[in-house]
């Protein structure tokens, strides 16, 4: 059994040792699996549970630093990680001694006696099972692990296109006029950006923090539009950065491996299989809620179309607060909207 998770985590920042170190963690966990699933009974799942938390722990500081630090060399040992676990948790899902082990949980004459959290962990337990193909002959099974290996993969490329094209945004303002409304703050961090790249004026990107101030708070509507745009528009065929780091046959291989996984595992379609752990009763209650929930939206803030038609959506965040005075702090009165505002382009 794997020892209890320390405390504190050394973390090598060396891609390589930090790739050995996770396939030396998967293979002892593979391991620790077998005899967990050997000994069964009560203690079963608090075995597992510790070595999911093991793995999980180690994992994480990787898969954060790709997203904030990424180098050729952290990516490459990240996919090669990735890889790697996503095989151990299909096979994990498909381990047919923890399924039958789980299902001889169920079928003790005292489980529905048991406390509702250890049955909800049990049935939840085996949902995963079968989600994973696990009550399938072995052909299917391993038609599975193809298909599931093939969507993290592509869900990896999808989030590293995003990435790229998140960091190769950029802006550079000369008037610092165009800047007005921006927090001091902010404006400080685009120039000291600038100075790093040995630029004059503000450079622009598209971290999240500078591009919720600039749709925020900008007034500048040209800059507003520019930002949003290109926010918007990451990764994809269309924007600043067309077809660049084009996401459109990622999503289409992501599409078409979703339909041939939930049709292998016996569902019409991937919603069905999706909102096996969801809380919607089915696809078609989902579009109905949805289509109901826009509908009522649109009926109860037509303002909010109205200003989207004369501001577009990047005005939105800029126009919102124009809709409510400043509350009365002498009476304590909440604020209340302000309807004599009128919808103009800002």
């Amino acid at each position: 059994m794997l020892p209890n998770p320390p405390s504190r985590l050394s973390f090598e920042r060396d891609p390589d040792a930090i790739a050995a170190d996770m396939r030396k963690r998967l293979e002892q966990a593979r391991y620790s699996v077998e005899q967990a699933a050997g000994k069964g009974g009560k203690q079963l799942i608090p075995a597992l549970e510790l070595i999911e938390e093991d793995i999980g722990r180690r994992f994480t500081p990787l898969r954060h630093l790709n997203s904030v630090a990424s180098t050729p060399e952290v990516r490459k040992a990240y996919e090669q990680v990735l890889a790697a676990l996503t095989d151990y948790e299909t096979w994990l899902g498909q381990h047919q001694g923890l399924y039958e082990a789980f299902k001889a949980l169920a079928d003790k004459p005292d489980f529905v006696r048991r406390p509702r959290a250890e049955q909800a962990l049990v049935r939840h337990a085996l949902l995963g099972f079968r989600l994973s193909g696990a009550d399938l002959p072995v052909a299917k099974r391993d038609e599975v692990r193809e298909r599931i290996a093939e969507l993290s993969e592509l869900g990896n490329r999808y989030e590293m296109n995003v990435l790229d094209a998140t960091d190769a945004w950029r802006l550079s303002v000369r008037n610092e006029k165009k800047l007005r409304g921006l927090p001091e703050a902010t404006v400080e961090l685009l120039a000291e950006r600038a100075r790093e790249k040995k630029e004059s004026g503000w450079l622009l990107t598209l971290d999240p923090g500078v591009v919720f101030d600039v749709l925020r708070h900008a007034d500048d509507r040209a800059l507003r539009e520019a930002v949003h745009g290109a926010w918007v528009s990451r990764a994809s065929d269309a924007g600043p950065d067309a077809e660049r780091f084009d996401n459109v046959p990622v999503i289409e291989g992501i599409l078409a491996g979703r339909r041939r996984l939930a049709r292998v595992l016996g569902y019409p379609d991937y919603a069905g299989y999706a909102l096996e752990t969801r809380m919607a009763a089915s696809a078609a209650w989902a579009r109905r809620t949805t289509a109901t929930t826009l509908t009522l939206i649109s009926a109860s803030s037509p303002s909010i179309a109205c200003t989207t038609c004369h501001s577009g959506v990047w005005g939105i965040a800029v126009w919102r607060p124009k809709q409510y005075r400043p509350s009365a702090t002498m009476t304590g009165a909440a604020p209340a909207v302000n309807r004599s505002v009128r919808t103009t382009r800002s």
